[in-house]
């Protein structure tokens, strides 16, 4: 009967855990603040190469925070698939960064390609 309140016990802790971890990536909260079109599943995927280009950028900062997410050209040429599923689209968006008390401005244009969705950061100004 301990085994098993121990394992149960365990299972539950473990359950609350991943729950208390799933909500952020990088000390940032997942969804992303602002007005992204990015699906919320890769949130996580693009803010670490974000963070790496700010990285780039900024001198003696080790201190990132995502602030707000805009975009800056609506998505066209959108396209659906037979299922009635975006296959086709673009799109740009600003995601400003926190870097130490300075604010950085992260360009990024997105493509949407069948199931996925392609990023590229452009230079920062």
């Amino acid at each position: 009967m301990k085994k098993l309140m121990f394992i149960i016990l365990s299972f539950v802790l473990l359950l609350q855990a991943s729950q208390a971890f799933a909500g952020s990536y990088l000390r940032t909260e997942i969804p992303l603040a602002g007005a992204t079109m990015l699906p919320a599943k890769m949130h996580a995927m693009v803010l670490g190469p974000v963070y790496a280009e700010v990285d780039k950028s900024v001198d003696d900062c080790r201190k990132f925070h995502l602030t707000d997410t805009k975009i800056t050209k609506p998505k066209t040429n959108v396209e659906y698939g037979r299922n009635g599923r975006e296959i086709a689209g673009i799109w740009s968006e600003e995601w400003i960064v926190d870097a130490c008390g300075t604010p950085v401005s992260v360009p990024i244009d997105f493509t949407i390609r069948g199931k996925g969705v392609k990023f590229d950061i452009k230079p920062l100004q």
